[in-house]
């Protein structure tokens, strides 16, 4: 097939998909559509897609939602940026395994609380792995980032890049490349879900203590106080998601 010939196959191929796709953001609808074409073949490995002007075009959105869904495309491994070059499709495994049903929460009250849970059992899994596997630079980072958001706390500032970080840390510190990989998305859904609920707000009273009891048991190497601790802060956030749950709904 001529090169043409690709391209106006590739086109008509997004196009379809687009018109398939239903999307509460214009971001979301291009991340979705660009999966549904890697998983499809339309764009196997190795494949450079079209430039940012050109996919925009055929997804019909802006450029800046297309360059937001390529670099989130980047965070899950789909895709890689090569500077100079483009954007590089490197498998189609993992575009398969970013489920739709994730892509297409609504981003309500009771859909928050699916991913908090999801979130809560994967964070106390682990945190005992951690526990168990940590090097000193490892627990190095926990400090670090223990000790910026006891910082950023002390300056009533809601330290929520910190906090990032430390559970960052924590997922590297277990040594398992898909729980990793997975408590990443679910903080990226999390992110995304609450920038779209303007009500949710944090207590940061015992955020620090709570964190500080995780980061203790994990540098002791103590796997059940780590789970336990790590169990406390998650039901922390529950009770601050419950104490929100009305007005929530009523964004």
């Amino acid at each position: 097939m001529s090169r043409n010939g690709a391209n106006g196959h590739a086109d008509s191929a997004i196009s379809g998909i687009v018109d398939t796709v239903q999307r509460t953001t214009l971001v979301d609808r291009a991340v979705e559509s660009l999966l549904e074409a890697i998983r499809r073949g339309t764009f196997e490995p190795g494949t450079k897609l079209p430039n940012e002007h050109e996919l925009a075009a055929q997804l019909g959105v802006s450029r800046t939602a297309t360059r937001e869904a390529l670099q989130r495309l980047v965070s899950l491994d789909v895709v890689s940026v090569r500077h100079g070059y483009g954007y590089v499709v490197e498998t189609a495994e993992l575009a398969r395994a970013v489920r739709p049903e994730v892509l297409v929460l609504s981003r309500g009250p009771e859909e928050l609380f699916a991913l908090l849970e999801a979130r809560a059992a994967l964070e106390k899994e682990l945190a005992a792995l951690a526990a168990r596997r940590a090097t000193a630079q490892d627990v190095a980072a926990l400090r670090a980032a223990l000790e910026e958001l006891g910082a950023a706390i002390a300056a009533q500032q809601p330290g929520t890049e910190a906090d990032v970080a430390f559970h960052l840390a924590v997922a590297r510190a277990a040594r398992n490349p898909f729980l990793y990989r997975l408590s990443d998305v679910i903080r990226v859904y999390l992110e995304r879900m609450r920038g779209s609920l303007p009500t949710w707000t944090h207590d940061r009273s015992d955020v620090l203590a709570r964190h500080r009891e995780v980061y203790e048991a994990i540098a002791a190497g103590d796997p059940e106080a780590a789970s336990a601790a790590m169990r406390g802060h998650m039901e922390m956030v529950f009770r601050q998601y419950e104490a929100r749950r009305e007005s929530l709904g009523a964004t």
